[in-house]
């Protein structure tokens, strides 16, 4: 069974690496990105099909964009095994315990 990995901020840079690394070890990966041109860009460098990658435009700082995001994981894949979400997150924090609540400073 593959493991099923959530990236956020997964279109460019240390994300699309991780991605693209972790697709090679036979993951599925969701990745979200606020920027649907780049990540129709990544899914082509990629050159994953649909059993493999799931692109989701959105943007993390929204508690809805980010329960849809596990919520479609779960429905497409049956799991979801790891999160690599990126270091520039707003509110760094588990995927499963972000709150519609704005961040404390």
């Amino acid at each position: 069974m593959e493991p099923v990995t959530l990236i956020t901020g997964g279109s460019t840079g240390i994300g699309a690496a991780t991605a693209l690394q972790l697709l090679k070890a036979g993951h599925r990966v969701t990745i979200t990105a606020r920027d649907a041109d780049r990540l129709a860009e990544f899914r082509a460098r990629a050159g994953a099909d649909d059993s493999q990658l799931m692109t989701l435009p959105g943007d993390t700082s929204d508690a809805e964009h980010v329960q849809a995001a596990v919520r479609l994981t779960v429905q497409s894949w049956g799991r979801w095994t790891m999160s690599s979400p990126t270091p520039a997150s707003p509110c760094p924090a588990p995927l499963p315990t972000i709150t519609p609540k704005p961040c404390a400073p």
